[in-house]
């Protein structure tokens, strides 16, 4: 096996030469599979990295490169091409990139035995920034790599790096090269007179497989014509192109040239024959039109962020008709911004189109440059797995957004936070969380959704070195945030997608919840986070959940890595969003369950790798195992359930009210008259939702409410004459009620979770478990509460649970 990591920039300018790039990464990537054994196979992991805004827009692990075709054919979908202008003079977050991926092989090293030969290909067509020290990554070891340590790093771990640079002055990357290389080579393809191709770790070109046998190497028939090879030096000629034409727009008109300056080469190698004559030209961007591009699109953008900054400053200061005017003339300038955005967008997308048609175009003809660079793709193994034809993402006419609802979804800039202006005191995504992985969606960790309580050394004393390196990278951050004016976006430090769980309902019907959540972690390094697909599909566990004794047994002998989970407060429709959080923490509590989740690890292996169980303050969180899978489920004693099956009524008790055939008010009264004769008291809010229900659905609830009422009294009653409840499904006590926990080995500290609540989800309502569970919270105790009341978070748990969710699942 070989590991090959791309390290690439998000900019246009790279974008519009990513035709020459594939041409040069095919052919190095031939070289490197032509000297491996037959039925080895390469392994690819790919980081795109952005302005100081948004650092990494894209973090792949390692996979089959079959698995990248695909994303090879269509450069976006990799983040290639989504900064407009390279960083400008501020620079895009090269260091950033290459400490991402020394990560991806510290992660690959820890289940790979012996270590494969490793590889960089670095790819850049902008200057790097002035980063001293990374700020995303999620290794504590690497908090302090800088520019001048870089080469140590890469030489410590053999790693060859190669980099391919598509504009001169690119000096960094040049002494980066020669600094972390023992054995230059020179390219041993034709390069353009404008790029830079520096190697190194390359077979010569004479070495064969090993145990391939030497006729392999047989002369060619003589009688045969002799065809002559393609041209290595440039990707499908595409300088005879019309050019594209000029945005309409108030900003200053971009006008292109009115014929491309042709793409000189310094090969002579013979054309392709056959060319196919079909082939659509394609506008390449010169240097010139990207600089107008630049001048025209911050032209438009200052005033914006200008109103911006004057509507931040009069609402702060309570001027309302200020605000009134400054908000007109912003939707005015966003107008022509917007427009201006999504042209520049257009015209990208349409370079990329235009340049996939010709591929497509070459390869049915067999002859071309395109159908080359997919045949050369297609040579590793698993290839013929990807899915035929490239995906094509056409940007739509977007409608003038509000000046509560913007949202940048294709610029990202190194000085601006392009996301919910102008500014309001709530922030937004503005990617859709389901497609972020890690920190793969081009955002910094953001310290505010760092668990509140954080470790500090047993002994009692100061916090430990590591977590004073975490504070003080959290502090950089913000300066930096700070300093560049780009605020930081609301990240989890660990991961953040979609979990979803599929089942039925009591009536057998299908039934899916799912639900937009952030993990975070005490200790990211150990959850591999890099290794996680971009979703979480949840399935129940072969066993059902355990004693907390039983688990916390099980934790300290498996040590696995510890996440919280919370619902995703920027996700569409929070509401509904928190209600799946909480409908799918309710199942596990109701149903005494664990969830588990699969995916391939590291090694290439398929296994659970996940054990979800509910925590009380913390709601939901995972143990995991990202290299090596779940060794084995808890055991023990089952946990009974906290809420079982209502019992039918005495014969002495009223029945339920009727309320078909009386009027509103007179059902509320009916409604809250019968569940206090049985102790339970609701709010008139909570009784009108009641009402709103058919008889038989109203009369199932409210048997489960005075059951869990009864439960609650006896549990308190048991508390008061010094009876200790047995802890029921793993929910973990509170730490006001066990002061005396030390952290467990393994990473797993129960004081740990409810620093958590803050995060959000169900563990921002820890009385709600309080509630659930018949036990004593803050002002619950034996001596408290309100003579056996349910509180109105626990019926709403309760609405969630018998509207939402219930899946039918044996229990």
């Amino acid at each position: 096996m070989v590991a090959v990591a791309f390290v690439v920039d998000a900019s246009s300018a790279l974008a519009a030469e990513w035709g020459a790039v594939l041409n040069y990464v095919m052919q190095m990537l031939r070289r490197l599979s032509d000297a491996q054994a037959p039925g080895s196979k390469m392994r690819v992991a790919f980081v795109t990295y952005g302005t100081q805004g948004s650092p990494l827009v894209c973090r792949n692990f390692f996979m089959e490169l079959g698995s990248f075709v695909n994303a090879f054919r269509d450069e976006s979908s990799l983040g290639i091409g989504q900064t407009i202008y390279g960083g400008g003079d501020m620079g895009m977050a090269a260091l950033e990139g290459f400490v991402a991926a020394l990560e991806l092989f510290d992660t690959l090293g820890l289940s790979a035995s012996p270590v494969p030969p490793q590889h960089i290909i670095h790819v850049a067509a902008s200057l790097p920034d002035d980063s001293e020290r990374p700020q995303c990554n999620l290794c504590p070891s690497l908090d302090f790599v800088t520019w001048d340590s870089l080469p140590a790093e890469i030489k410590r771990r053999n790693i060859h790096l190669s980099s391919i640079s598509l504009r001169p002055n690119l000096d960094k990357f040049s002494t980066l090269h020669s600094l972390s290389t023992t054995s230059p080579m020179p390219p041993w393809f034709s390069v353009k007179p404008q790029h830079t191709v520096l190697l190194s770790g390359y077979p010569t070109k004479g070495l064969k497989r090993p145990g391939e046998p030497l006729a392999a190497e047989k002369t060619p028939d003589p009688k045969r014509a002799k065809i002559s090879p393609p041209n290595t030096n440039t990707s499908p000629n595409l300088a005879q192109s019309s050019p594209v034409p000029a945005i309409a727009t108030t900003p200053p008109k971009i006008t292109p040239p009115s014929a491309p300056p042709s793409v000189n080469s310094t090969a002579t190698a013979v054309p392709p024959p056959s060319a196919p004559p079909s082939a659509l030209p394609m506008h390449r961007f010169t240097q010139q039109q990207v600089n107008q591009l630049q001048i025209a699109y911050r032209a438009a953008e200052t005033p914006v962020r200008a109103l911006e900054a004057a509507i931040s400053e009069a609402r702060a200061r309570g001027d309302t008709a200020a605000v009134e005017s400054f908000t007109a003339q912003w939707t005015e300038k966003n107008v022509i911004y917007t427009k201006l955005k999504q042209s520049i967008a257009a015209m990208l997308n349409q370079q990329r189109m235009i340049y996939r048609a010709q591929q497509m175009a070459a390869a049915q003809q067999g002859q071309s440059m395109a159908g080359q660079t997919q045949q050369g793709v297609q040579a590793a193994p698993g290839s013929q797995q990807a899915s035929d034809g490239p995906h094509q993402q056409i940007i739509p006419p977007q409608p003038v957004p509000t000046p509560q609802s913007t949202n940048d979804h294709h610029l990202n800039t190194p000085d601006t936070n392009d996301n919910a202006m102008p500014p309001q005191p709530s922030s937004n995504l503005s990617e859709s969380p389901g497609h972020m992985r890690s920190l793969s969606g081009g955002m910094p960790r953001n310290p505010n959704l760092m668990p509140a309580n954080m470790p500090t050394n047993p002994a009692g004393g100061a916090p430990s070195p590591l977590i004073q390196q975490q504070m003080q990278k959290m502090l950089e951050q913000k300066e930096r945030a700070r300093q560049t004016g780009a605020a930081m976006r609301n990240a989890p430090p660990v991961w953040q997608g979609p979990i979803t769980w599929s089942g039925t309902n009591p009536a057998g019907e299908p039934r899916q919840i799912s639900t937009f959540v952030v993990a975070s972690s005490v200790n990211p390094d150990a959850c591999h986070a890099t290794t996680w697909p971009t979703s979480l599909t949840l399935t129940i566990a072969e066993k059902p959940a355990v004693t907390m004794q039983s688990l916390q047994v099980w934790m300290r002998r498996v040590e696995p890595a510890i996440c919280t989970f919370a619902a995703n407060p920027t996700a569409p429709n929070s509401v509904n969003n928190e209600m799946g959080y909480k409908a799918l923490v309710a199942l596990l509590v109701s149903k005494n369950l664990y969830f588990v989740s699969s995916w391939q690890l590291p090694n290439g292996k398929v296994s659970n790798n996940v054990l979800f169980f509910p925590v009380q303050g913390a709601g939901l969180v995972g143990a995991f195992f990202p290299l090596n899978g779940i060794p084995d489920l808890p055991q023990g004693d089952p946990a009974p359930s906290i809420i079982q099956n209502p019992a039918p009524l005495p014969p002495n008790q009223p029945p339920p009210p009727q309320t078909g055939s009386v009027s509103a008010p007179q059902a509320l009264v009916l409604i809250n008259n019968y569940l206090m004769t049985h102790g339970v008291n609701i709010t008139p809010q909570f009784a009108a939702q009641l009402a709103k229900m058919n008889q038989t659905e109203r009369n199932t609830l409210m048997q489960k409410l005075i059951h869990a009422g009864q439960e609650q009294r006896r549990q308190r009653l048991a508390a008061a004459q010094g009876q200790v409840p047995p802890q029921q499904m793993g929910m973990m006590p509170q730490m006001g009620q066990q002061p005396q926990q030390q952290p467990m080995k393994g990473g797993f500290n129960p004081a740990q979770f409810a620093g958590n609540a803050a995060a959000g989800g169900m563990g921002a309502n820890p009385g709600m478990y309080t509630d659930m569970m018949g036990g004593g919270g803050p002002g619950r105790g034996p001596t408290g509460g309100s003579g056996g009341a349910v509180s109105y978070e626990m019926m709403q748990s309760f609405m969630a649970r018998n509207q939402e969710m219930n899946g039918n699942v044996g229990g």
